[in-house]
């Protein structure tokens, strides 16, 4: 009997351990080359790199002077119109958009209005407190958006041979003016290889 308790005292500690290995869990620089990437999906890093691409480019037509505010001295407007999702995977659009919005937003150079989008307000309560003071005659008349964002996330997939699957996802942003024309236009290719159902480091 004692040999037997021995014995599944020994497995318990070592399946314990086993468990605890592989459980270990650490943080990693979400920028950084330890992150995990995955075939069949769109990372956290691909949504970083590609919004950093945007807004490079975005600034840098604003310091040449091809994208330029209404109202001298003040930052260019910008809206949120429709970026859909072309792809067959559930991709929150946000974790694109915001950073863009927010690498804008620190620069000064371009804000985003969240009283006028695509789809109706984006903040209900600062639409609701311009529409009051409007009506009481304390509102200041609101700018209209000098730029709307709009755009598209498309996918494409191949196989490479038996085991590998090629895997692209396609980023497509464009930013129309008041006269309806675009402006600026750009696209960011994340391309992918392994197992699709894989997770690599």
């Amino acid at each position: 009997m004692t040999k037997r308790l021995l014995t599944y005292f020994s497995l318990a500690m070592v399946i314990s351990c086993l468990w605890g290995c592989a459980s270990k869990s650490a943080y990693v620089d979400p920028a950084g080359p330890n992150t995990a990437v995955n075939v069949g999906q769109i990372n956290v890093q691909d949504f970083a790199v590609a919004a950093d691409t945007f807004v490079q480019d975005i600034l840098g037509r604003v310091g040449r002077g091809q994208l330029t505010s209404s109202e001298a001295g003040q930052p260019a407007i910008m809206a949120i119109s429709r970026i859909t999702n072309k792809t067959l995977n559930h991709i929150d659009i946000d974790q694109l958009v915001k950073k863009i919005r927010v690498e804008l937003n620190r620069s000064g150079k371009i804000l985003t209005t969240t009283t006028v989008a695509y789809g109706g307000a984006e903040d209900p309560l600062a639409k609701e407190v311009q529409e009051t003071l409007a009506l009481s005659g304390q509102g200041v008349v609101n700018r209209l958006p000098d730029y709307t964002l709009s755009g598209a996330i498309l996918a494409q997939e191949a196989r490479k041979n038996r085991l590998t699957t090629q895997a692209s996802y396609i980023f497509q942003l464009s930013l129309t003016d008041r006269s309806g024309i675009a402006v600026w236009e750009s696209e960011y290719i994340v391309t992918k290889q392994g197992r699709k159902s894989a997770v690599t480091w």
